[in-house]
């Protein structure tokens, strides 16, 4: 079975996928219970001008690295959708909609970071058997694509190129934008540089090469770290109350799990007529996690990077992920660069807050407002609410 986009084969199966631990462990253990002939749909979502700079479009890209290093007989697809302002500017009132009754900004950037990666509608990175389809400079040996991409500037091959300052820091219009795909090549990793052709005149957007995945259930991460202690928060309550009070606040964060979060995401994704899967928070996992002792599922005496979500280090290790093994945990919509650090997350986002004003400022010149900053975070409350007064919220817009 073939998608709609051009041919491709269909994957079933998508994982969004950001690079880091969480993501990597469900991408390499779909592999290990697909088919060996289906493609791995990898969707990996980045927000603003310059999404291609974006935490988890960095991550992403060294994630389909090692896969594609780990398991080279899998045809892995990373799936790059980018997303500007403008655009999400265009779908706010149809996410809200989706969101309510969770209404703050920290509910609207993640849920946009999922609805438009279960969208998966972007450019398609492909593993391919040296097969190279279009007029490109090629740079290869290289291990991490960062490397391969300074190496692209100061090549001195035909293609345009850009100095370093130019290729990080300049903004170039979307037809002169550096485009950047992984293809394995026998069993070396090659970066391609493009530069896009310019449109003919009277072109049509169907001539532009798009790809949206086809697959009807979306792999998501969720779970892992309110159960294997994978936030900053978690390191302040054990470094104040130690083990019972670490023991404590993972079996909060189990019981209002489901009420605060998973109606929304799984609202959003299905949106999509995509069936959203969460195998960390399948029975059988949420069962053996809370009968292990909690210093083999997590001991935060260690380091950042070690000693949060310990036993899921483990298991990437055993699949072979010795690098994304030690990845420490970014929030989705910091990674994606939808957020702007210096905004509350549980501030209010109702008609009078320009989406503007909260995103991250790669995306916009408009300035904060004072009232969003995180110095009112009082006048706002938490965003992880009282689990009876959200039920009450939720009750309230049933229809």
């Amino acid at each position: 079975e073939t998608s709609a986009s051009g041919g491709v084969p269909r994957a079933r199966v998508g994982v969004l996928f950001s690079g880091g631990l969480d993501s990597m462990v469900l991408a390499a253990m779909a592999h290990e219970h697909l088919p060996a002939a289906e493609p791995i749909d990898l969707i990996n979502v980045a927000f603003g001008p310059d999404a291609s700079q974006a935490p988890d479009r960095l991550t992403g890209l060294n994630g389909f690295d090692e896969l594609c290093t780990v398991h080279p007989s899998r045809r892995w697809r990373f799936v790059q959708v980018d997303v500007t302002l403008a655009e999400l500017q265009r779908r706010r009132s149809h996410l809200q909609a989706l969101l309510a009754p969770a209404g703050t900004v920290m509910d609207f950037n993640i849920g946009a970071a999922l609805w438009f990666g279960a969208r998966a509608r972007g450019r398609l990175l492909l593993t391919s058997q040296g097969q190279v389809e279009s007029s490109v400079c090629r740079y290869a040996d290289g291990q991490h694509h960062s490397a391969l991409f300074a190496r692209a500037a100061s090549s001195n091959s035909a293609c345009p190129r850009l100095g370093p300052s130019q290729a990080r820091h300049s903004g170039p219009s979307a037809e002169e934008r550096l485009h950047a795909r992984l293809l394995l090549d026998g069993t070396r990793i090659q970066l391609e540089v493009t530069w896009p052709r310019p449109r003919a005149s009277g072109a049509t957007a169907s001539e532009v090469e798009v790809y949206e995945s086809g697959a009807c259930v979306l792999l998501l991460g969720m779970g892992a770290d309110e159960q294997m202690a994978g936030y900053g928060r978690h390191r302040t309550i054990f470094r104040k109350e130690g083990w019972a009070g670490l023991a404590g606040e993972l079996q909060g964060e189990r019981e209002r799990l489901w009420l605060r979060n998973l109606g929304r995401d799984d609202r959003v994704v299905s949106d999509h007529g995509r069936e959203p899967r969460h195998p960390y928070l399948d029975e059988q996992v949420v069962g053996l996690l809370s009968a292990t002792p909690l210093h083999l599922v997590c001991d935060l005496r260690q380091q950042q990077g070690i000693g949060d979500k310990l036993i899921l280090r483990r298991v990437a290790r055993a699949l072979g992920l010795t690098h994304s093994a030690s990845l420490q945990k970014r929030a989705i919509q910091f990674g994606t660069r939808i957020a702007n650090k210096n905004v509350c997350g549980a501030a209010v986002l109702d008609d009078s807050v320009d989406l503007a004003e909260v995103v991250h400022p790669s995306a916009s010149s408009v300035s904060m407002r004072a009232s969003l900053s995180k110095k009112h975070r009082a006048q706002w409350g938490s965003t992880r609410a009282a689990p009876q007064a959200y039920a009450l919220a939720c009750d309230e817009t049933k229809v």
